[in-house]
Order: structure tokens, then sequence, then C-alpha cells
């Protein structure tokens, strides 16, 4: 009768083979690498743009290779187990930086949904005086030479544009109710008498621009 050990618990890892011993220690490291990594992206908070370079992987790495190396003296399969290892440790390293970078925008820089809320309006509407003019002497003074404020001859754009107060920026677009069928027409003129809530459409005759009179009408103005 050969020797008896001391209890239970210490003749167990006497009798499992090397091979054995090999594996379910290579399986234990694999465990708490996967677990502590898995702990690392739960609980620290990463920015954006980061890589799989930022990942701190350094000690858990240390952790299981140490054990790892020192059973390449027990068994020879030891060898291509622990180069699996390594492999694996490194592609769900390199795996982990890319879903970092595909992270949530850092608190700094607004999502797109709250950066839609603060966009300012894409149009604003406001009741306005409109009243008409043309080209012609009467309506410009006697240097009129059928030149608009900017620049552009009142040929422009058809002969559909407005002339409005400087709070209106030249190209600016305005939508006006009765006038070019509906269609978004430039501020390309200024006018004496055309501030504030006035506006001046242009007609290419002085009877039609007669025709148009005054009229108070909900005017949009596009951004």
């Amino acid at each position: 009768m050969g020797p008896q050990p001391m209890n239970g618990i210490v003749a167990i890892p006497m009798l499992l083979p090397a091979r054995r011993l090999v594996r379910g220690t290579l399986l234990l490291g694999c465990s708490v690498l996967c677990v502590s990594l898995i702990g690392a992206v739960h609980t620290r908070p990463f920015k954006t743009g980061a890589t799989a370079s930022d990942v701190k992987l350094e000690p858990i790495q240390a952790s299981v290779q140490i054990p790892v190396q020192k059973l390449l003296t027990v068994s020879p399969a030891g060898r291509e187990l622990l180069h699996d290892v390594q492999t694996l440790a490194g592609s769900f390293a390199s795996n982990l930086g890319n879903v970092l970078t595909r992270q949530p925008v850092s608190e700094s820089e607004p999502s797109l949904a709250s950066a839609q809320l603060r966009a300012p309006p894409k149009f604003t509407v406001k009741w306005m005086e409109v009243t008409a003019y043309c080209a012609c002497k009467k309506c410009c003074g006697p240097r009129a030479q059928g030149l608009t404020a900017s620049g552009r001859p009142v040929s422009f754009n058809g002969g559909l544009f407005v002339a409005a107060d400087k709070a209106l920026p030249f190209n600016t677009r305005l939508l006006i109710p009765g006038y070019a069928d509906g269609q978004a027409v430039p501020v390309l003129d200024r006018g004496g008498a055309i501030k504030g809530d006035k506006l001046d459409v242009y007609f290419p005759s002085h009877e039609q621009a007669r025709q148009w009179g005054r009229r108070f009408v909900a005017v949009t103005v596009l951004n």
C-alpha cells in the first residue's frame, strides 16, 4: 500500500494528469480576463475617439501570463495553448477598442437630438405692411437707372424681388402671399420709406404696382 495523502483536498491535484491541469489553469485565466475586461467596459468612462491603445490591459495580461509561462515546463502542449490565449487576448483587446470608438459622444458634445432642439427655426412669420413700386422715375426718382441697391438689375430673377429694411440682409428670401405666385423672392433693394416691418414688392410697370396698392399680410422669412 502506497503512502496515504493528508486529506482529500491534497489528493485531487496529485491525481490529475499534467495536460488537464494546464487546460484547467488556462480556462480559469481566460475567465478572469473576460470578466475583468467586461467590468472595465461597463464601469470606466471613455471619451469619444478612444482606441485599443487606451485600454489598460497590461495588469490583466500579466496576471494571466505568469502562471501560464510556468506551465510550459509541465507539458509541451502548454506552448500551443499559451499561443492561443495570447492571440485571443490580443483579438479581444482590438475588438474592445473598436467598440469604444462607437460609444455615445461625450457630455461636452451635444447629441443630434439636443442640437436639433436648440437649432434656430428655419423660418419666421411676420405681419408686415407691403407696398409696391416699379423702376419708373415716379417711383424711384429722376436718377433711376434700373439698378437695385444690391447692384443687381431690375431684370434679375425675372423681376421678382423686394425692397426691405437693413434688418433683412440682401438675398434673404421671403414668401409674400399674393406675390410671385407663391415663390420665394430675394431682398435686393432698399428704400428711404422702407423701415421696420415694411416691404416694397417690385413690378415691371407702374400700373401693376398701383393695382397692388397697400396690403397687410403675413410674410414668411426663410432663414
